[in-house]
């Protein structure tokens, strides 16, 4: 990994680094506190700086949940597409090293050029894949990286982050990162390099103890890492409500979290995913649920950017 001699040691220093690099008046370097490991760490200082100047999306949405096989892949695939049929820019990023979200747009990464530019701290690959929509594809490479960055734990949780600053992106973009099934490196980097969290959840006995683990994951970020990062609140996938289960899950949820859309079970948007033509599909139920999700979102993102229109 490459090496950055700027880092900050002090609180002092980090104030005057952040004088360095203006954005306007408006700096967007994220100070961690009580964390003096990460700020004496080479690569530290210089992330925060590249991420004030360069990182002007409108947001980037961290969809997560530590268990699998809850729709969050679905989940990614249907608001990437729903959001560019609505006029939005939209990067999906798949940080999960089986490439679902990848093969659901009928691409394959042979070269794994996501994982060669975590690890080198280079841009991240992107493809375009209509006027609106783009793709960051990932291979069972990323899955080998994982041990990588964690032979340099106190830096490895900024690759992302730092990738997605040096990425080439319109300003309103918004960035969809599909988070691993796990709470490892990789989903703890998409949790740092995030301004917002959606949980997708599928109804079930054990969904409710996978959460409370996902949000202690997420208030140790937000403490130590990421002090910006939001809750959007909660997708219910894969949903019957004429099952108590649901009725149940879905009770106990939104007494804690925003329950933004509640989405049935539709074989149309599975086969679609699975052979690779989601981006084609509209005659489907659930596709349109997941509409009505990404405007809760857009209104949710717009409510802190009142100045900003789409395009």
């Amino acid at each position: 990994m490459k090496r950055f001699p700027n880092a900050p040691e002090t609180r002092t220093q980090e104030t005057e680094q952040r004088r360095s690099f203006p954005n306007n008046g408006k700096s967007r370097i994220r100070v961690i506190p009580e964390t003096p490991e990460l700020w004496k760490t080479p690569n530290a200082g210089l992330t925060r700086a590249c991420y004030a100047d360069n990182h002007r999306m409108k947001t980037v949405i961290a969809i997560a949940n530590q268990k699998g096989g809850v729709g969050k892949t679905t989940t990614a695939c249907a608001l990437g597409v729903t959001l560019a049929r609505a006029g939005e820019r939209v990067l999906m990023v798949d940080m999960d090293p089986q490439s679902n979200l990848t093969s659901s747009f009928g691409v394959r990464d042979a070269d794994g050029s996501l994982y060669r530019a975590l690890r080198d701290e280079d841009p991240l690959p992107v493809i375009r894949l209509d006027e609106h929509l783009s793709l960051t594809p990932s291979s069972a490479d990323l899955a080998k990286g994982e041990s990588e960055f964690l032979a340099e734990p106190a830096a490895s949780q900024f690759l992302l982050q730092t990738a997605l600053a040096q990425t080439s992106l319109d300003p309103d973009t918004i960035v969809l990162l599909d988070c691993p099934p796990s709470l490892g490196i990789l989903a703890i980097n998409c949790l740092t390099a995030a301004d917002r969290l959606l949980m997708a959840v599928h109804p079930g006995r054990y969904e409710l103890d996978g959460l409370k683990r996902l949000q202690a994951t997420v208030d140790r970020i937000k403490q130590k890492i990421n002090p910006d990062l939001q809750t959007l609140g909660v997708v219910l996938t894969n949903c019957d409500l004429r099952k108590k289960i649901t009725m149940l899950v879905l009770e106990r949820i939104t007494a804690v979290y925003p329950v933004l859309g509640l989405i049935g079970r539709d074989a149309q948007l599975q086969y679609a995913c699975g052979d690779g033509t989601i981006r084609f599909l509209k005659d489907s139920r659930a596709m349109q649920e997941y509409a009505n999700v990404a405007q809760e979102i857009k209104q949710l993102v717009w409510q802190n950017h009142p100045a900003q229109t789409t395009t």
